[in-house]
């Protein structure tokens, strides 16, 4: 946790922000005065918290079962590392309502600071107004929207009884049965044809070694023997006098076509060689070597 002024120190197995980088609103208060009391649960020596020293207010849901009523815990105690979290998820809480919020931060900063205020505002206000096309005098406005929020939600309750989708169970929460899947127009099975035939078709191989080629995700894989791979240097040989053997292979039998060059030249024009000597059978539509070519 970092922003504004302030000095990061840890106590036991967290670290909180020591100085006053944070501000709150009242809904915050309860949340970050537990947060700045943390501490005090961690000194040196202290495994044990009294069930006094902890807000008990903030002990929602599962939380107050974790807290105050773990196996292990001795009367009265509490398990501090429990409410420890309890308090960093409140304290999340807060900060994404702006209940809390940091000073000096874009993301997690007060949403207010930035507003017009004063002579500023003063100056400002027709051009907004006319341009968001609010009048000058909220009350009216805000009466309108008022009624209509009033009247939407008395007509939305009053169509729940007779609406077979809706129901509440005994513990007063709402369900939604799922709505039925629209049936596909013609027009999006045809872009979907169209769209298929479109895309080249491609082994499976190719595409990983396309996606490889875009993210660099093969140099996380290391072979089993531990092993360097050869792939950047596939001529065994290195600076030595040698010889290439091109072989053409397909999915269904090897040594379709062959060719030995002598040397170590580029075999970019003796793999065409290869592929046009051959004694018949079908032209292969997609090459794939092993040494660039």
């Amino acid at each position: 946790m970092a922003g504004g002024a302030g000095q990061a120190v840890r106590h036991g197995p967290a670290v909180v922000v020591r100085g006053d980088p944070l501000r709150r609103r009242p809904d915050g208060q309860r949340v970050l005065a537990a947060l700045r009391d943390l501490p005090t649960l961690w000194g040196e020596g202290h495994n044990k918290v009294d069930r006094s020293e902890i807000d008990e207010q903030l002990l929602i849901g599962s939380w107050r079962r974790l807290v105050l009523h773990a196996p292990e815990l001795e009367p009265g105690t509490i398990d501090w590392r429990a409410y420890t979290f309890c308090v960093l998820e409140q304290f999340h809480r807060c900060l994404r309502r702006r209940d809390i919020f940091a000073v000096n931060s874009s993301k997690w900063g007060d949403p207010r600071a930035k507003l017009l205020a004063g002579k500023a505002w003063i100056t400002a206000k027709p051009v907004v107004l006319s341009s968001l096309g609010l009048p000058p005098d909220p009350d009216d406005h805000l009466d309108e929207r008022a009624e209509l929020l009033d009247a939407t939600f008395r007509g939305v309750a009053g169509r729940v009884p007779d609406n077979t989708a809706v129901h509440f169970d005994d513990a007063g929460r709402l369900h939604l049965a799922a709505l039925p899947a629209e049936a596909e127009p013609p027009s999006l099975e045809n872009l979907r044809v169209l769209t298929n035939r479109m895309l080249p078709r491609v082994d499976p191989p190719e595409v990983l070694l396309e996606v490889f080629s875009w993210t660099g995700a093969d140099q996380a894989f290391t072979p089993v023997t531990g092993g360097e791979a050869r792939l950047a240097d596939p001529h065994d040989w290195g600076q030595k006098r040698g010889a290439t053997w091109l072989n053409m292979v397909n999915d269904q039998a090897a040594g379709l076509a062959g060719k030995v060059v002598a040397g170590t030249p580029r075999d970019s024009l003796h793999v065409l060689d290869v592929l046009y000597d051959r004694d018949g059978g079908q032209r292969p539509q997609m090459i794939v070597t092993d040494t660039a070519s």
